[in-house]
């Protein structure tokens, strides 16, 4: 039902799945991926969305799509979804962001305001805070990355990192220079520009973009609201898939 298929944006090859037999008047839902993940994570829950053209797209450096310059901001990921959606002739969406494909899509919205009729944030990344404890190793491990980068230290400058939040550092070191700039993006400057009706999705029990981001989203987005699924973490929409498909389409099917 859903073909692979690939198109160059921007000088990048991209990968993208799009229904094979998507009736071309349906209005069109894009989503978008987190850190580490490809446009395979969705396909659990595309099938609830047959009344939509359903295009998911591999982020540059993620899935099938190829993998970015070494300077590449949240805005050039942005604009990468700008001129995919440009390349296939689709003027409007609907845009399904997780995680840091919920970052990207802020920054999209802000920029393209007439181009996003709705938009579902969930478990969203790009408030930027640190916990107490995570702030002060950071401090303490930055001036012996040198020493940490000999090999016999490795087991060491691993469990340092892990502590202070940079699983997603480690896990892509082919992307460490793109992760420590998107990691400096704060999305909250640009929330009031959402003109979009939001939708913000999170699990009761994420714990990388806690319940607090929620609150920040659905509060200073214009017009947004909340919706939490019980019992659901950081992958909430496949924690708890039918609460998610429910609530999702109850809200694009609104007037």
């Amino acid at each position: 039902m859903f073909e692979q298929k690939q198109i160059m944006v921007n000088g990048i090859l991209i990968n993208y799945l799009m229904r094979s037999d998507a009736d071309q008047d349906k209005p069109v839902i894009v989503f978008l991926h987190g850190w580490r993940l490809s446009s395979a994570v969705w396909l659990p829950v595309l099938s609830a969305f047959s009344d939509f053209r359903i295009v998911a797209l591999d982020l540059p450096g993620f899935g099938k799509s190829e993998r970015p310059r070494d300077f590449f901001t949240v805005e050039d990921y942005a604009d990468v979804v700008r001129g995919f959606l440009d390349a296939l002739g689709i003027a409007r969406v609907h845009l399904v962001g997780h995680s840091f494909g919920g970052r990207v899509a802020i920054r999209f919205c802000a920029a393209h305001a007439h181009r996003v009729d709705k938009l579902v944030l969930v478990d969203s990344s790009g408030i930027r805070f640190k916990p107490f404890l995570k702030r002060m190793l950071a401090v303490f491990v930055k001036p012996l990355r040198p020493v940490f980068f000999l090999k016999p230290l490795r087991p060491v400058r691993e469990y340092f990192y892990r502590a202070i939040g940079a699983d997603d550092y480690l896990a892509t070191p082919e992307l460490r220079s793109v992760f420590q700039t998107i990691v400096q993006d704060d999305v909250r400057v640009v929330l009031p520009l959402v003109e979009a009706k939001t939708l913000v999705v999170w699990g009761e029990r994420d714990q990388e973009t806690p319940l607090r981001v929620a609150y920040i989203m659905e509060k200073e987005i214009p017009n947004a609201r909340l919706i939490i699924l019980k019992n659901a973490g950081h992958m909430s929409f496949l924690d708890a898939p039918q609460e998610f498909e429910r609530v999702v389409l109850d809200f694009l099917h609104e007037q």
